[in-house]
């Protein structure tokens, strides 16, 4: 092939810059800025950097494929965990009846009804790693956590939430001191059963899935980890000793900058929180899951392309693991095939993409940079407001981080409702006469009954949201 690269005319930004403005009339290059739900603008432009790449534990290695176990029948749910780890999951997630992931379904919290699931034809689901998502019974997990040390299964992450389960039914401000003292005990206890694993997770798909912005929802992250993290102090666990057990859980929807660019600042955002608590350096532990608000009961299809870009951002940005959510779960407990395309649509990406290959591919563009650091600045703003009103079990006890979420809410739903924010499938070529996707048991209607209690922060998918502009 001959090289004509001396052929082609070096263009300087000025140049294009020059260009642009030309084509623009007499508007001013502002108006090709984008406007972030967070408040910051970021333009279509941006310098190259020389900046450092910002590495997960493992890099290069594929992230751990993390599949559901939420089915209540416990002989379908045994089957769904054979495929899916014969299948090619590397990991498994029990999702509790009672839990904010269980979506209204979800297993028994009871280690003995689930022994033979644990244990029933193991073979190669011995060498998938167990994530027990977070869930209000913060004994009862622990306990579950020892019960499956007891059985032999290690490498459990126990997913003790001192925050998310409470936020969803509704908090007050006198539940902070006893929540305290439960939690301390719950992580005691599951570290004294033996429990090797992450013991704590601090979960924002509560506060994504209420309407959370990207800098909210890492905002309420951080927030529960530091208030993990003061309450195990104050109960004689060092930060060092409890930041090396905790763990981060993100959703990421249908934008892939921003999706892309929220991992990586929330890796710079634990670091800057460890240096201020002296604690250690070892990096964030990040998994993340799509966003259940992005799903939707008719044209579900559409799903599986918006899971496609979540799932892409989360490769790119640098999850250690990831559950893409079955794309017909809006409309009901999903059945086989959408529960493979899931798991499926993973694979693909780590073996014939190959994309865990690509070590923070996103370190010195301009654009995701300055989005990376204009998501720090606005998350850590937000963090600060929520300590300033007394850390986030008292913010969420008042109402004050409610309101804010549901302003951001509101103010996303009603751009979707005007045309203003297109997502095809919700509120741009939506099929409304085609019927809901198949499932094993159809869900209720969830999105609103789900809790009248004051404060409560409650799922609001965008399609149910969408009104008219459909």
């Amino acid at each position: 092939m001959t090289d004509r690269s001396e052929d082609v005319p070096l263009v300087s930004e000025a140049d294009w810059r020059a260009l642009v403005e030309r084509q623009l009339h007499g508007a001013p290059f502002e108006t090709l800025e984008t406007l972030a739900e967070d408040g910051f603008r970021y333009g279509p432009i941006h310098a190259r950097r020389g900046a450092e790449p910002i590495l997960r534990e493992g890099a290069g290695r594929p992230w751990s494929v993390v599949q559901r176990v939420d089915d209540p029948d416990l002989g379908r749910a045994t089957r769904q965990a054979d495929d899916d780890v014969k299948g090619g999951a590397t990991g498994v997630a029990f999702c509790f009846a009672g839990s904010p992931a269980a979506r209204g379904f979800g297993v028994p919290l009871d280690a003995d009804a689930l022994a033979p699931l644990i244990l029933h034809d193991a073979g190669d689901r011995d060498v998938a790693r167990i994530r027990l998502e977070p869930h209000a019974d913060l004994a009862a997990l622990a306990t579950f956590a020892g019960r499956l040390t007891q059985l032999g299964r290690r490498g459990v992450d126990v997913g003790l939430d001192p925050v998310g389960p409470l936020a969803g039914v509704g908090p007050r401000p006198h539940d902070a001191a006893d929540l305290a003292a439960r939690f301390a005990d719950a992580v005691r206890q599951a570290h004294e059963a033996g429990v090797v694993g992450r013991l704590v997770e601090a979960d924002g798909r509560v506060f994504h899935d209420a309407g959370a912005t990207p800098a909210q929802e890492l905002a309420a992250v951080l927030a529960v980890a530091v208030q993990a993290l003061r309450t195990l102090d104050g109960a004689g666990i060092t930060v060092g000793e409890a930041a090396d057990r905790l763990g981060l859980t993100v959703a990421l929807d249908q934008r892939a900058f921003i999706g892309i660019a929220k991992l990586r600042a929330l890796r710079l955002l634990w670091a800057r929180l460890m240096e201020l608590l002296a604690g250690p350096a070892a990096p964030a532990r990040v998994h993340a899951e799509t966003s259940f608000r992005m799903t939707t009961v008719h044209d579900a299809e559409t799903g599986i392309l918006r899971n496609t870009v979540a799932a892409f951002a989360a490769g790119v940005g640098g999850a250690d693991s990831l559950t893409v959510l079955p794309h017909t779960i809006a409309a009901g407990l999903p059945e086989a095939k959408a529960r493979r395309l899931a798991r499926n649509l993973q694979l693909l990406l780590i073996e014939e993409s190959g994309l865990h290959h690509l070590a923070d591919p996103a370190a010195g563009a301009g654009g995701l940079e300055v989005l990376t650091d204009r998501l720090c600045e606005a998350a850590w703003a937000e963090l600060q407001r929520i300590e300033a009103e007394g850390g986030i079990l008292r913010s969420l006890g008042t109402g004050q981080l409610q309101t804010r979420i549901a302003a951001a809410a509101a103010d996303r739903e009603a751009k979707i409702a005007a045309g203003e924010e297109v997502i095809v499938g919700i509120n741009r070529y939506r099929a409304p006469s085609e019927a809901p996707a198949p499932v094993l048991t159809i869900r209720g209607d969830t999105e609103q009954a789900a809790t009248a209690v004051p404060g409560a922060l409650t799922p609001r998918r965008l399609e149910a949201r969408a009104g008219s502009a459909a």
